[in-house]
């Protein structure tokens, strides 16, 4: 359950000495790979992936001016609009978008001096209805699984769109079941050869994918990591989704349990080394 990278790589460096004291010990995620999965690591080892498109990011610490602070962020390559953010935060706490100068050195400000921030380049992918999406996907035991395709009048979106926004559009809720029903289908194989070819480069038993595809027919990632989960908060009011969210936790359990088989049947074959002290 030690899973974000951005906030524990101490404790993460904990872990991987203890297996490597313990090397039978049943894991779930190599730390080491945990490790490189911060915002800055997604972006620098996906940028290469064919059809993919990752957001420049930049993570620096609140010192200094806000204006000081502002002309680096452009100067390291960004472009208004950059959405700031405080490193290790989720669910939309501590984000802001820069439009323009003025907003850019505010929005600086409120994070708070001493804060480590990440500034990121904003991507304005509104789909040809208008609307902006995101796109959930996990990957458990290397096997793709669809978990939610989301549609909002806003750039930030979260699953509480699905009452504000969803529950009234019945095509965004028709396109999100043409998703959940057949994903290839659905992204395309370009964009599912992409998807796939970013599993492989991450390396994990289990992750969580957060994007959308541009006008373009590209791939643009908002966060790869294995610090997501999903819930049957919403499954009351949208049913379909039911099926695969329980096809997803019985997929876990069902790593978990061969994890675990696998380690009983190493520790009973072993025989320990008579050599050492």
């Amino acid at each position: 359950t030690v899973a974000c990278a951005d906030l524990k790589q101490e404790p993460l460096s904990d872990v991987a000495r203890f297996l490597e004291k313990y090397p039978d010990t049943p894991v779930i995620n190599y730390p080491e790979k945990v490790r490189a999965t911060t915002r800055i690591g997604i972006a620098e080892r996906l940028r290469n992936v064919d059809g993919v498109v990752v957001p420049k990011t930049v993570r620096l610490k609140v010192e200094g001016t806000s204006s000081i602070i502002a002309r680096r962020l452009l100067e390291a390559g960004l472009t208004l609009p950059i959405i700031l953010r405080e490193v290790g935060t989720q669910t939309g706490k501590s984000v802001a978008l820069a439009r323009d100068v003025a907003s850019l050195t505010r929005a600086i400000e409120e994070l708070g001096e001493g804060n480590e921030i990440y500034a990121i380049q904003y991507f304005d992918c509104r789909g040809a209805d208008g609307f902006h999406h995101k796109t959930r996907a996990f990957f458990v035991d290397g096997t793709f699984y669809p978990v939610a395709n989301l549609t909002s009048d806003h750039w930030q979106i979260h699953s509480g769109d699905r009452y504000r926004v969803m529950d009234k559009l019945p095509e965004a809720q028709r396109e999100e079941q043409a998703y959940l029903k057949d994903p290839v289908g659905y992204l395309g194989d370009g964009v599912f050869r992409a998807l796939n070819d970013i599993a492989a480069t991450i390396g994990l038993d289990f992750f969580g994918i957060d994007f959308t595809v541009d006008p373009e027919g590209r791939l643009v990632i908002f966060e790869a990591n294995p610090a997501m989960r999903h819930n049957f908060d919403h499954a009351g009011n949208f049913p379909y989704t039911r099926p695969y969210l329980e096809t997803i936790s019985q997929a876990f359990m069902a790593m978990v349990l061969r994890g675990m088989s696998v380690s009983r049947a190493t520790n009973r074959d072993h025989v320990p080394s008579m050599q050492g002290g």
